[in-house]
């Protein structure tokens, strides 16, 4: 049993907003966006709000009359999932919706159970005569149904239960409210054996999550990997052992003084009432076993510490450790129904190496189904993004201007595809791992992205950019990137991706123009032999389908002359840079004085490599800023103006 999809109405900062889940689910964005938000939406909606219920406060910004709801729809029902859910899940039935409300100050839970409306006024019928009425109304006026006669109450319900089961094409949902909590879902404690939901905030307290309740890690694991009745008749022995030890002493110790009090007793009260006598005996308190419990304490060489006592990145790592118990452990074979684990910032307090450790572990631990658990976060950091598995990340974001609620952006490869194929380019699925760069993880956190071919071009323009805007983190500071997509094919795939998540994206990229090839006599050069002719006809012919695939994506082949060899230019709206030839030889044509910095630079870094980055960095650092090319200062101010405007 999964859940399959979310949909959170009025709770706090998310209005109206609809969240497919998967194996595992991220959501990304800056602080105070409402990433948390949703994991605490669904943590209300499965365990009720621990720090008291909830308020009209908790309701969007000027919409506190209307209701909070959060509804959850589950897919991936077994057959213990149906047996638990009953009537709210018959034969044939693939999903489960349940939901919770908020309003007038009572919250309650309900879900569609699976029915005939036909039989709505049978089963809600107060007594047996209304009941038996409203069945025998249903078999007169409705006879294809076939329904048996039926004399009592219990037996009207077999004979609903059993048509609607045999039935299921012609089944509804029919919304009920449940007046029990989700774990009491359906009126016995089932829901607790075959969905657990738990939360593990930012401020993380590892003395609860080492306790052993049924919310705790501790606790999951001890669920899924020990037997707590193993131990139960041996110390229900020891109990009565110990009660009749303390029967014997208490006889021992006051036999004799109460059998004399007691008859002293019943000597005066005989001269009152005759026929009835009295006796002292020692109340014993009824001991009980108690239910076994597990803890866990931190060892120091020798000294025994309690788990508060150790560092926050203990603490975390005492998590990381317990997740991995549960990815070694876990299997849906043992039939423990589906943890839910969603985790606040796992980043927290963790050294690089741990925090990718970690994030493999969740990989580990939600993508194999077998293991039965769902996994959901919410991130600052790129360890805890899978670029192949885009789909999977949600970015949420609050404008100032729209300050009361988020957008959620997310895409799917279908939608990606959709574009890059119109223009010409093949599936992303089918590139994913050259096109899908590890810069994208990062790139995802950002308000604007400059997509580039390659380092040369990234460390040039970075460079422009420091200079020009005053300070190397000015670029930081309005969330904008430089991104090397590792050629120009790529681009408009990176485009798409980013593009689909509200990300303000621009793309620079070279026409090369000197790869053009006519094999026209006059331009075949003496001495070439026919086989490098026929190479660069090649080269020519791929790179303008290249050029005619990026131009037609970006919506400019009628702005931009020859598609196949675009012109050197800015587009729409200057987010678009195509560089004549190439970025270096751009610059060696309109930037004064760039041969020679860069041979200077060279030489300063004893570095023989003409491609370093290194020396174009350090090129442009010599170079007068004034003398700039005039398009790249235009590009450059494009994305911070479009960045200050998010911000």
């Amino acid at each position: 049993m999964r859940i399959k999809k979310v949909e959170i109405k009025n709770f706090r900062t998310l209005h109206d907003v609809i969240i497919d889940f998967h194996n595992i689910t991220t959501f990304i964005g800056p602080n105070g966006s409402g990433k948390s938000t949703v994991l605490y939406a669904l943590d209300w909606f499965f365990n009720g709000s621990k720090d008291g219920e909830l308020t009209e406060e908790d309701a969007t910004y000027h919409h506190e009359d209307e209701p909070i709801e959060v509804r959850v729809t589950f897919n991936k029902l077994t057959d213990s999932d149906k047996k638990a859910l009953g009537k709210y899940s018959p034969q044939g039935t693939e999903e489960f919706t349940a939901w919770k409300t908020y309003s007038n100050g009572r919250e309650f839970l309900s879900a569609n159970s699976k029915g005939n409306p036909l039989f709505n006024k049978v089963k809600k019928a107060s007594d047996a005569k209304s009941k038996k009425a409203e069945y025998a109304k249903i078999r007169s006026e409705h006879p294809e149904l076939d329904l048996q006669d039926a004399k009592t109450r219990a037996s009207i319900d077999e004979q609903i239960s059993a048509w609607e089961q045999s039935h299921s094409d012609q089944l509804e949902d029919i919304p009920e409210e449940v007046s029990t909590s989700f774990n009491g879902f359906n009126g016995n404690a089932a829901m607790r054996n075959i969905f657990n939901f738990t939360l593990v905030k930012a401020d993380y307290r590892a003395s609860e999550e080492s306790e052993d309740s049924r919310a705790s890690i501790l606790g999951s694991i001890i669920e899924r990997t020990v037997n707590r009745s193993a131990a139960d008749e041996e110390v229900q022995k020891l109990y009565a052992s110990i009660k009749e030890q303390r029967a014997q002493i208490y006889s021992d110790v006051y036999g004799k003084q109460l059998v004399d009090l007691s008859g002293k007793l019943n000597s005066i009260m005989e001269s009152y009432s005759a026929g009835r006598t009295v006796t002292i005996i020692p109340e014993a308190q009824e001991i009980k076993p108690p239910k076994t419990s597990f803890g866990v304490r931190a060892y120091e060489g020798k000294d025994e510490t309690e788990i508060t006592k150790q560092g926050h990145g203990f603490q975390r790592m005492l998590l990381i450790s317990a997740l991995q118990l549960l990815a070694e452990t876990s299997s849906s074979e043992e039939n423990n129904g589906t943890l839910c684990l969603a985790i606040e910032e796992p980043e927290l307090y963790q050294h690089p190496i741990q925090a990718r450790t970690f994030a493999d572990v969740l990989r580990i631990l939600g993508e194999n189904e077998n293991r039965g658990i769902q996994i959901m976060y919410d991130t600052h950091s790129p360890y805890f993004l899978d670029s192949q598995h885009y789909d999977q990340i949600y970015r949420v974001i609050r404008r100032h201007e729209e300050n009361t609620t988020v957008n959620l952006y997310n895409t799917t490869e279908e939608k990606v595809d959709e574009k890059v194929i119109e223009a010409g380019f093949k599936s992303v699925k089918n590139s994913i791992g050259k096109t899908i760069c590890n810069d994208l993880a990062s790139a995802l956190f950002s308000n604007v992205v400059i997509l580039v071919e390659g380092p040369s071009d990234k460390a040039i323009l970075e460079e422009v950019a420091n200079r020009y805007f005053a300070s190397a983190t000015e670029f930081c500071k309005y969330g904008i990137q430089i991104i090397m997509a590792g050629g120009k094919g790529n681009i408009p795939k990176l485009h798409a991706i980013l593009n689909n998540f509200g990300i303000v994206t621009l793309a620079m990229f070279d026409n090369d123009q000197s790869k053009k090839f006519d094999a026209s006599p006059v331009m075949i050069e003496k001495g070439k032999s026919s086989k490098e002719i026929s190479k660069k006809i090649s080269d020519s012919k791929a790179m303008a389908k290249e050029n005619k695939h990026v131009s037609r994506y970006f919506g400019i082949e009628g702005e931009c002359g020859d598609s196949e060899w675009p012109q050197s230019n800015l587009y729409s709206g200057n987010s678009i840079f195509i560089v004549e030839d190439n970025l270096e030889k751009f610059i060696e044509h309109e930037w004064s004085g760039w041969e020679e910095a860069l041979c200077q630079s060279r030489n300063e870094l004893g570095i023989d490599n003409k491609k370093n980055e290194m020396t174009y960095r350090l090129a442009v650092q010599k170079l007068s800023l004034e003398a700039c090319p005039p398009k790249i200062i235009s590009f450059l101010r494009f994305a911070m103006n479009a960045a200050k405007r998010l911000v």
